[in-house]
């Protein structure tokens, strides 16, 4: 048994970075898998609301997870057990790729069944005959009311969605629980998951199984980083400049990623959306791309 603890009251991002943490678990476990996960949360500033809970223990290969509220109370639950506690995202970041630089592989995150039938069910309802292709647009308000100034260009994301309507034989899923402009509901190529009764677990499990992401570089994006299906996403150049450094250098991937997943460090375009969309549609449906992209 492997036992982790996440502590709640040290992270900025609770979706990213406990991904992260469970990439770390997953190492941990190894290639055979044959270990079981406990995971304590440890949240002693606020209560874990029930979509949160889910979500912690929704994966795949975990066996109990626990809220605890106090440190005296995650004593008592560990006492003798050999514990692996979460990291910084920068180290969790460099604790993956030299893992990776050993291994020589990436544990792949996936979804208990039942969210990955729940997802399932969503897709079959409302995909056409084309590919399913997860999106992610980050959209994030401020308590003072603004808008982050690194949420996704969710104009030009539009404009690529009424584009590719009649260009792309495809259906998007867009997950998350941001707001979002009424026109693209009004789209017969986008599905909003949370338009039809979808969770947060259940939107990373439509990741896991759709043939492609795009969108946003996100929490919800890692289920993509650390799965096999092709992705790209963008990242605002001024935002994380030195975590983007330290994680990818110069390149445009990880270092785990296949040619066909990437992380393209600039302003989103429509132009530029349907160029790398094109890319990626050609080889979903054996029209060719892929190989060495970009």
């Amino acid at each position: 048994m492997i036992t982790g603890v996440f502590d709640m009251d040290s992270v900025s991002s609770p979706i990213g970075e406990y991904m992260l943490f469970m990439e770390i678990l997953l190492f941990e476990v190894g290639k055979d898998g044959c270990a079981e996960i406990e995971i304590f949360i440890k949240s002693t500033k606020r209560k874990i609301d029930d979509n949160l809970y889910l979500f912690f223990q929704g994966f795949a290969g975990i066996f109990n997870c626990v809220e605890v509220s106090n440190s005296e109370e995650l004593a008592i639950q560990v006492d003798g057990k050999k514990q692996i506690l979460n990291l910084s995202e920068k180290e969790s970041w460099s604790y993956i790729n030299k893992e990776y630089g050993i291994r020589k592989y990436a544990p792949t995150l996936k979804c208990k069944s039942k969210h990955v039938e729940a997802a399932k069910s969503i897709l079959n309802q409302f995909s056409n005959q084309g590919p399913s292709i997860a999106v992610h647009l980050k959209n994030g308000i401020r308590s003072s009311g603004k808008a982050d100034w690194y949420n996704a260009n969710v104009s030009e994301w539009l404009k690529f969605f009424r584009i590719a309507e009649s260009r792309f034989k495809c259906h998007f899923f867009l997950i998350g629980n941001e707001a979002l402009p009424p026109e693209m509901n009004e789209l017969s190529n986008v599905t909003i998951t949370k338009e039809v009764d979808s969770n947060l677990i259940t939107d990373l499990a439509i990741i896991e199984i759709s043939q492609a992401y795009i969108g946003s570089t996100s929490g919800p994006a890692q289920m993509a980083y650390f799965g096999s299906s092709p992705y790209f996403s963008y990242k605002n150049p001024d935002h994380h400049v030195e975590l983007m450094k330290s994680v990818v250098g110069t390149k445009s991937s990880f270092v785990f990623a296949n040619p066909y997943q990437n992380v393209y460090r600039c302003h989103e375009e429509c132009i530029r959306i349907i160029s790398d969309f094109e890319k990626v549609f050609l080889g979903l449906t054996g029209k060719r791309p892929f190989e060495g992209l970009p």
